[in-house]
């Protein structure tokens, strides 16, 4: 080997000699900044939390900011709100803002006053539905109640209890109920109560020979009754069971009124006897039986297929729903109508 070539050797050496420096220096810079960043880290954890001493300078300041809603424009918010359509979600606005929900000087509340709004521009009910609203003295009217009640007069009408054994759902509908047993009697409560105005009912048959349709007083216990010995609301063994849950709803003395469809007679018990009314021509499969409830005058009459039969009761008062009660295969769906 020459010399020449011995002395690019040591060149080269050197050469490799100086990167394998460079290369150490930069991986022990690169190090030092991780640590220091990971220091860095740790202690803004350490101050989330709440351990130790910290600068006060390294957090966010948050500023806080409140609104003036005075100066926004009233009609601007009602009419926004108006779009929120039901009476639950109106008042979820008024509970989240004191604002929205507080009585102004002028009158009603913000969302008062998008339930007018939305109740005489957009759902506007009809004379009939205006006699069954809640009705309000003395220059003050709550509009969102009236627009709760207003959506519960318009859901369809449906049994939302079924009492007793072997009465179940006919045809995937809560509407329309069937008797499996023989001489059992079970009972089916509609869902709607009605406190005021007028109310219409069509009951179809569609089974059976044994079917009764009524008016009943609202209750919800209905711990006394033995299940598997059906439930008849005229059976006096539940009189003491029903009497018990009487509260200042229940005006007057009519607290059930019925008519035996096949029989064709119209019975009432004021729940310590049982009084009989009046009789007339009975109902079969396939027919409909009407019942007008009217608490404006403080009746219940009786339709058979849009014909009135007659008054069935009067002196009614205080609250009512609709009821059924059947055994021996018999069925009905019910549905809520104007008025005749």
């Amino acid at each position: 080997m020459s010399e020449a070539d011995d002395r690019e050797g040591v060149a080269a050496k050197r050469s490799k000699t100086n990167d394998d420096s460079d290369n150490k220096e930069g991986l022990l810079r690169m190090i030092e900044e991780l640590n220091a960043r990971n220091e860095e880290l740790e202690s803004e954890n350490r101050v989330l939390r709440g351990e130790g001493r910290h600068d006060d300078s390294r957090l966010p300041v948050v500023t806080k900011r409140t609104v003036d809603l005075s100066r926004v424009d009233p009609s601007l918010v009602t009419q926004v709100a108006s779009f929120l359509c039901r009476s639950r979600e109106l008042l979820g606005m008024a509970l989240t803002c004191k604002a929205f929900g507080q009585r102004r000087p002028s009158g009603s509340s913000l969302v008062e006053e998008a339930a007018r709004q939305l109740l005489v521009n957009h759902l506007r009910p009809s004379d009939f539905e205006r006699n069954a609203l809640p009705q309000y003295g003395n220059g003050t009217i709550a509009w969102l109640p009236i627009l709760h009640e207003l959506e519960k007069l318009r859901i369809p009408l449906k049994f939302s209890k079924l009492v007793g054994r072997g009465m179940e759902y006919s045809g995937g509908s809560e509407s329309s109920v069937f008797s499996m047993l023989y001489s059992v009697y079970s009972t089916a409560i509609a869902n709607y109560v009605m406190k005021r105005g007028v109310h219409y009912a069509s009951f179809k048959l569609i089974g059976g020979d044994d079917t009764v349709v009524g008016v009943a007083r609202p209750f919800r216990d209905f711990g006394f009754v033995n299940e598997t010995e059906g439930f008849y609301m005229f059976d006096n063994g539940h009189f003491d069971g029903i009497l018990a849950q009487r509260t200042a709803a229940w005006v007057g003395n009519v607290h059930c009124c019925q008519y035996q469809c096949s029989y064709g007679t119209a019975n009432w018990t004021d729940f310590q006897g049982y009084k009989r009314g009046i009789h007339w021509e009975g109902s079969d499969k396939g027919d409909t039986v009407g019942l007008l409830v009217d608490l404006n005058e403080g009746s219940l009459s009786v339709y058979k297929n849009g014909r009135l039969l007659g008054m069935a009761k009067d002196g009614l008062a205080g609250e009512y729903c609709f009821f059924s009660a059947m055994c021996d295969y018999s069925g009905v769906s019910i549905e809520r109508e104007t008025p005749p």
